[in-house]
């Protein structure tokens, strides 16, 4: 998945979903501001949760390249 699609799709799950509900539930309370405030810290967890994963999965491929590229020239010297 594509980093910008990680960000929309965290973003609608932790932020968009939660104010919804805020608005729907609590719309004549003055609970919506905590409600909005929560959701806007989830919304923040989700999109630094996406690019910690979208970072541990470049490192990931990055170290198995170059895993590859070392074994690669290990077994090319022992022939």
């Amino acid at each position: 998945m594509s980093t910008l699609l990680q960000n929309i799709f965290f973003a609608v799950i932790f932020f968009i979903i939660p104010l919804i509900l805020a608005i729907v539930f609590f719309h004549k309370s003055k609970k919506i501001i905590l409600f909005a405030l929560i959701s806007l810290l989830l919304g923040w967890f989700g999109f630094t949760l996406s690019t910690v994963m979208y970072s541990l999965e470049g490192m990931a491929k990055h170290k198995a390249q170059s895993q590859s590229e070392h074994n690669h020239k290990f077994f090319n010297n022992i022939n």
